[in-house]
């Protein structure tokens, strides 16, 4: 579900992403709206960077401590100080963006728990991880399952 709901918000520009689901027992689905907004960011940026050849991947992976989204491009990646302000409000290396989207992605990641880490190498390629803990998942998981919506005290987003 993640997948599509990405696909709808990029829209056709989804279709240069290339997309990798290995979910963990059973299938999670994780606050949905906020995990889907930042998805939808961090795809789009990544796409706003690429040349129409340069690959822009999506996947969605299990490991010990829960799930990671992982968005990697093979744009023309940032210098350490560039990825160390990524995430400041106002910064921008665009001539037309406004510094705010990946900002506002640290500040839904913030609300709900979840992490973020950033790696690049100029000129070959950027890796976004977004780390969903176990018990988050879990629990939003079930909500999802039965078609509910948390309180916003337990994570779910209200903004998209």
């Amino acid at each position: 579900q993640l997948v599509e709901e990405v696909a709808r918000d990029v829209g056709p520009r989804f279709g240069r992403v290339e997309r990798t689901l290995s979910p963990p027992d059973g299938e999670a689905t994780v606050a949905r709206r906020a995990v889907v907004s930042v998805a939808t960011n961090l795809v789009g940026n990544a796409l706003d960077a690429c040349t129409d050849g340069q690959r822009v991947e999506l996947r969605v992976e299990a490991s010990p401590s829960g799930l990671v989204l992982v968005v990697r491009d093979e744009g023309p990646g940032m210098s350490a100080d560039t990825a160390a302000r990524a995430f400041d409000a106002f910064f921008t290396t665009r001539s037309k963006g406004m510094g705010i989207g990946l900002a506002v992605v640290k500040r839904i990641l913030d609300d709900h728990g979840f992490g973020i880490e950033v790696e690049s190498i100029v000129e070959q390629w950027t890796i976004f991880r977004v780390r969903i803990p176990i018990d988050e998942a879990a629990l939003l998981a079930a909500a999802s399952e039965a078609e509910t919506e948390l309180p916003r005290s337990l994570g779910a987003g209200g903004d998209r």
